[in-house]
């Protein structure tokens, strides 16, 4: 049975009220909990909306309703945040392509229920895949990666910022997508900024394998950082 309104009868009123009434599955994202959020359910495409509203639009509420296939969030007026995506205009409605460079797939139409199913079937469908890591990630103590409860390798080279051989770091890009469909994350930190995370592994190795889950790693010992040798010694670890 319907729910009968017991306001006054006032067409904007009743409006607000009902679409306050909308089920939805939309979660609130932030920096804080981005990476909650992108690993809540691995295999589901990521929507985002980027809004300077404070309530959750009522169509997005609708389109939520395909969370079965997809997870849906909300970035509310947050313009530190939206930054980091590059967004030029709000509101955008937007597939995240590469979890952690923060890269989308934004739709350009306008903001109609059919345009905006059109945009998004062919990830929910799988027809689009989002994208595979291509550079690595510079690690910060925000970030939920390489946490103890990740479970998930972690390479993590440690630069020396503007004094790092761009030559290693193109070395080790290369072999990036060679373990796309391996449970990797390439990193980076920088020493000069982080000096402590570098003491932490007591490792005069700039480059190694870390499981973070099980508190193990192994150290990179070749001399040479070429492109082979790296993939070699990522193979052998996991």
């Amino acid at each position: 049975p319907g729910e009968v309104f017991k306001g006054k009868k006032e067409w904007q009123l009743m409006s607000k009220t009902a679409t306050g009434k909308i089920e939805h599955f939309v979660s609130i994202v932030t920096d804080n909990n981005y990476m909650d959020f992108i690993q809540r359910e691995k295999d589901d495409v990521k929507i985002i909306l980027f809004t300077n509203k404070k309530a959750i639009p009522p169509l997005y509420k609708v389109l939520s309703k395909f969370s079965k296939k997809a997870t849906f969030g909300i970035v509310k007026n947050d313009e530190e945040f939206t930054k980091k995506f590059n967004i030029q205009s709000l509101p955008a409605l937007c597939v995240v392509t590469s979890i952690y460079e923060y890269k989308l797939d934004c739709h350009s139409g306008s903001m109609e229920l059919n345009q905006l199913k059109n945009f998004l079937r062919p990830y929910i469908t799988k027809e689009k895949t989002v994208q595979a890591q291509t550079t690595l990630i510079e690690l910060s103590k925000d970030m939920k990666i390489c946490d103890p409860s990740d479970s998930k390798f972690c390479l993590i080279y440690f630069s020396e910022g503007s004094k790092t051989d761009k030559s290693v770091l193109a070395s080790i890009e290369k072999t990036i997508y060679k373990f796309k469909n391996d449970p990797v994350i390439f990193t980076f930190v920088d020493t000069r900024k982080n000096s402590a995370y570098y003491s932490h592994f007591g490792t005069t190795s700039k480059l190694l394998v870390f499981r973070p889950k099980k508190r193990k790693f192994a150290e990179y010992t070749n001399s040479n950082f070429d492109e082979n040798s790296i993939e070699m010694f990522i193979s052998g670890v996991i």
